[in-house]
Parts: C-alpha cells; structure tokens; sequence
C-alpha cells in the first residue's frame, strides 16, 4: 500500500489531494493500482486538477526512473 510522507491524504483519497507530491510518490513507489487511480481521474474524471499535476511532476523526474517511465503513459 502506497504511503505518503507529508500530506494530509493516503492512497484511498482522491487523487485531487494527492498533490504534486502524492503523484510523484504514486509514480516511484506506487503499483499499478495507484497508476489506475491517476489514469481514471485524467481520462474518465478529465480534472484539471491532476492533469496540471502530472504536468509538473513529469517535469520532476530523471529519464533513467521508473517513475519517468511510468509518468509518460498519462
């Protein structure tokens, strides 16, 4: 189960209070549930709000991650 350090919000709330740091955590240490999570709140929910979020994390990540990887399928 993903475990966020320093926000108020766990991997069952929305991704909308992940944040910036939720997702980045979800892109490095999550699994494919938490990446579920994200996909469905951008292409099912279309928020805006996770959209600008992924945006800024992509931009946080090394090419040589798996969270790089993994951040480019959204």
């Amino acid at each position: 189960m993903l475990k966020f350090r320093n926000i108020n919000a766990d991997s069952d709330s929305p991704v909308e209070d992940w944040g910036t740091e939720g997702i980045l955590s979800a892109f490095e240490r999550g699994n494919i549930n938490d990446w579920r999570k994200i996909w469905k709140s951008i292409n099912i929910n279309k928020s805006q709000k996770v959209i600008e979020d992924v945006t800024q994390v992509k931009n946080m990540l090394s090419s040589g991650d798996l969270g790089y990887s993994i951040s480019r399928i959204f």
